[in-house]
């Protein structure tokens, strides 16, 4: 038909005319063009995993549970590594004072405190081993090496016990020690004792830089003891190896300890030395242990009798101690300087008790020190707060570190 559409074509567009208005209001929908479709609605904003996380809290239930990284991290943003001091001073808590019991924490918490305002040093005295957890969920002492899983748990422990420390405005040390009795590792062979370094022991080194690099710790000592001290207590194949083959081990060992911490932490990474010289023979094949890499070495003296016994054991201790350090171009602290009435017992003291000589002792050893080149570029010294120790211990440190 001309001039007009039949009625079947009228019906046609009428439909197509629909579909197209259909098609618009559904392409329309969201802002501005109707509601939005179920798939276009917002997401909810995800919970904060720090909104009730408080640091006094979780340290308070430690004891009972630690905290994720999650929440470890609610509190490392604002972290910062503080200023190297021209002296390191430190007072060496221990980590037995309480034994195991309910609120261990709590009193290592107040007697970190104590110490550090009695003493003013100027690096925290708090340490990884007084941190839980201390025991599995049979209630049997950690067997150390650590597993994977316990060793995961006491890493957000002492990081949360260390960012406690860094909000404190102290100086923290990280160091993993082996509890006495854990440092034979039962191997009955050089090539497992080996396998184990490369294996499990670097897995630990690796998690125990991450965690002090995260809270932005100052040091990091990685050996879980002195150096010759661990290898030494391999009783089980430690005696059938050369005094070669003795400094072979333990230089692959500070070898693998620095090359694995040090890409991933970013502050002063020390090693841990200590043999007794003060013997006849001299173990001086020890001293060809080689210490490249690290920023310090921290060396131990253990003093064990009267005032003209310790200054012959010291003198000899630093000769040797002098030579590592003068030829690896290394600093040096005095790491552990440890006086024990336990030492003292066998030893014939002229009538004089263990805490009457215990200032004289410090004070020889002390003044020694800044008679030597290079000199020590820290001490850290084994004390308490009186009444454990007299007022003569606190007058000689405190006399001591207020002077460098």
């Amino acid at each position: 038909m001309c001039g007009g559409r039949s009625r079947v074509e009228n019906e046609s567009w009428r439909i197509i005319a629909a579909l197209a208005a259909l098609a618009f209001v559904g392409g329309c929908g969201g802002p501005g063009g109707g509601p939005a479709a179920p798939d276009d609605e917002p997401e909810p904003p995800a919970a904060d995993p720090c909104a009730g996380v408080v640091l006094d809290s979780l340290l308070a239930r430690l004891e009972q549970e630690r905290p994720t990284w999650d929440q470890v991290d609610c509190f490392t943003g604002d972290l910062t590594r503080l200023p190297e001091p021209d002296f390191v001073e430190r007072i060496l808590a221990d980590s037995e004072k309480f034994g195991q019991q309910t609120g261990l924490l709590a009193k290592h918490l107040a007697y970190w405190d104590d110490i550090v305002s009695t003493y003013a040093p100027n690096v925290s005295p708090a340490l990884m081993a007084a941190v839980p957890p201390y025991a599995d969920d049979r209630g049997v002492p950690l067997a150390y090496p650590l597993s994977p899983t316990w060793l995961d748990e006491l890493l957000r422990a002492s990081a949360a016990v260390f960012i406690r420390e860094k909000r404190a405005g102290r100086r923290v040390l990280v160091q993993l020690l082996y509890p006495p009795g854990t440092i034979d590792l039962g191997f009955t062979d050089e090539a497992s004792f080996r396998a184990w370094i490369d294996t499990d022991f670097t897995r630990e080194l690796t998690a125990l830089a991450e965690m002090a690099e995260r809270i932005k710790a100052e040091y990091l000592m990685p050996l879980p003891i002195e150096l010759e001290v661990f290898v030494n207590n391999q009783s089980g194949f430690i005696d059938d190896l050369s005094e070669t083959q003795k400094v072979a081990l333990a230089q692959d060992i500070a070898d693998k300890a620095i090359q694995v911490t040090r890409p991933r932490f970013r502050g002063k990474i020390g090693a841990f030395s200590y043999v007794n010289y003060h013997v006849d023979p001299a173990p001086d094949y020890w001293a060809d242990v080689r210490f490249t890499g690290y920023d310090f070495v921290s060396f131990s003296a253990f003093p064990a009798c009267d005032l003209p016994t310790t200054d012959a054991y010291v003198d000899g201790q630093l000769d040797r101690y002098l030579t590592i350090v003068r030829r690896d171009n290394v600093a040096w602290w005095l790491g552990e300087l440890t006086l024990q009435e336990k030492l003292f017992a066998a030893c014939d003291k002229g009538g004089a008790t263990f805490m009457a000589l215990k200032d004289d002792l410090l004070d020889l050893v002390l003044t020694k020190l800044d008679t030597l080149s290079p000199p020590p570029a820290g001490v850290m010294v084994r004390a308490d707060p009186p009444p454990d120790d007299p007022p003569e211990v606190v007058e000689v440190l405190r006399g001591y570190f207020g002077s460098r």
